[in-house]
């Protein structure tokens, strides 16, 4: 295909210009571009003499350190697709993660879990010449929580891993710092897409990624004590950083995405000297779809579509709607779920917008366009829930919640009595002119009566899930 680069390719450039400069700096060392360019080298060399290559999936189980790092590009420059492990995770879901994906050897670790066990470094350097990869080559598979209890298998090919890193990060990076280097915290899970969109093009790009340790990650003073350039993650976790005063420090770009940012949160972005990016999309599309700034826009939305992506609202006829489900295009819809032709088939619909062969990924998100054309979120269509007949959208409610003084953010879920949705439970995060009666009278005064929360609770602050996302089932559990 004409202008494709895979993202190991670019990081060959990169480290060919400025071997000496630091790549990593992780808890156990750093590494420069050269380094990071021989030791993946070496790897790539022995998975390939192993037999590996393209199709075939590669897990890697390195923990936070440099050999992780080393791994993902060694994995990558073999032609195979990497599955990145979490080494703290019940082995019986490891297990069943790297059955699934069919898993033909593992990097790292001491345990292989009955596959071929590949150390990251061997005693002598190992080299031949690397295969070239298709566009349309499988580049990783990372797994996300499935409805049936089982874990759901997405699959991402090169192209799409490349077009976001080089049509959608690369320019923001080139604003952020025209002729510099940034540093780029790794914060992330490792089993998430957002730490792969941390690590990837950030080397790629030339920049220096700083690894956090798991415990540093989850620590705001720790976290703040990096003194990054570049902060990614959630807006959960972001506004936690913003109260121990990240935007006080030498931070000079804010990303963050995965849910619903806060007004709050928006407006102290905005009034900050550090550019901020929100970003939207879905691991099935290669991590990033839409963007949106809040130095561009004063009220919280999704944006508009960044890149080769492109974005679309369909009514339930998939006829273009201003107001409905948001679907995804572009060259970066991944391939499907691993082993799942039925639920592949329901969410990757050919796209009749797109060139031929094209799909569309059903994100199961609902949205409206405002009258200046940006994407506002209004919840999600799979929330939907029925109290006394009606159909009800939990986000609708939030949206009204997040606007009110005195609400920093909020989360409704739907409550049970006798196994049946009774009613809608908001928890809040207050600020100090937070007004109970004045937020109750807003509520019924903006939304018809089944949609307004029975009860409406204030909250120190939300709980967090391991990734930074408010917990919604410990907020369930709450009830009970």
């Amino acid at each position: 295909m004409t202008g494709f680069t895979a993202v190991h390719r670019l990081f060959d450039e990169v480290a060919g210009r400025d071997p000496d400069a630091v790549a990593v700096e992780a808890p156990d060392g750093e590494l420069t571009f050269g380094d990071l360019d021989l030791r993946s080298r070496d790897l790539a060399a022995r998975l390939l003499r192993r037999g590996a290559g393209a199709e075939t999936v590669v897990a890697v189980g390195c923990g936070r350190t440099t050999g992780l790092i080393v791994a993902m590009l060694g994995v990558l420059r073999a032609g195979a697709a990497f599955l990145l492990l979490d080494t703290g995770e019940p082995a019986a879901r490891t297990k069943e993660k790297l059955a699934l994906a069919d898993a033909a050897f593992l990097v790292g670790g001491d345990d292989g879990h009955g596959l071929p066990l590949i150390p990251v470094q061997a005693g002598t350097s190992d080299s031949c010449e690397l295969p070239e990869v298709h566009p349309r080559q499988l580049a990783y598979v990372v797994f996300t929580s499935g409805s049936t209890g089982v874990p759901k298998g997405v699959l991402i090919e090169h192209l799409g891993l490349a077009e976001h890193v080089t049509t959608q990060l690369a320019p923001v990076y080139r604003r952020v710092a025209p002729d510099g280097t940034l540093s780029v915290g790794g914060g992330a899970p490792v089993t998430f897409d957002s730490f792969i969109d941390q690590v990837l093009p950030t080397l790629t790009l030339g920049h220096r990624l700083v690894l956090f340790g798991e415990m540093e990650r989850r620590d705001p003073g720790s976290f703040l004590a990096r003194r990054t350039d570049v902060v990614d993650c959630s807006p959960s976790q972001l506004s936690l950083l913003v109260e121990f005063g990240l935007l006080d420090g030498p931070l000079k770009l804010a990303v963050f995405g995965g849910e619903k940012p806060g007004p709050e949160m928006w407006r102290a972005l905005r009034a900050g000297s550090a550019q901020a990016v929100s970003v939207y999309g879905a691991t099935e599309c290669s991590i990033g779809s839409v963007e949106a700034s809040p130095h561009d826009s004063e009220r919280v939305c999704l944006g508009e579509a960044a890149g080769s992506a492109t974005l679309h609202l369909l009514g339930d006829d998939l006829r273009p709607a201003r107001e409905g489900e948001i679907y995804l295009g572009g060259p970066g819809v991944g391939r499907g779920y691993l082993g799942d032709p039925r639920q592949t088939a329901e969410r990757f619909l050919p796209d009749p917008w797109g060139e031929p062969g094209a799909r569309l990924y059903r994100t199961g998100d609902l949205g409206r366009r405002a009258d200046d054309g940006l994407l506002e979120f209004q919840g999600r269509a799979d929330d939907q829930v029925k109290i006394s007949g009606y159909r009800i959208e939990p986000g609708e409610a939030e949206a009204v919640l997040d606007t009110l003084p005195g609400v920093r953010r909020s989360a409704v879920v739907p409550a049970s009595v006798q196994g049946r949705v009774a009613h809608l439970v908001a928890y809040v995060e207050t600020s100090p002119d937070y007004d109970e009666a004045a937020v109750r009278a807003e509520l019924g005064a903006r939304l018809p009566g089944y949609l307004v929360p029975k009860r409406v609770v204030p909250i120190a602050a939300l709980p967090l899930t391991p990734n930074g996302k408010v917990d919604r089932n410990r907020l369930r559990r709450l009830q009970q």
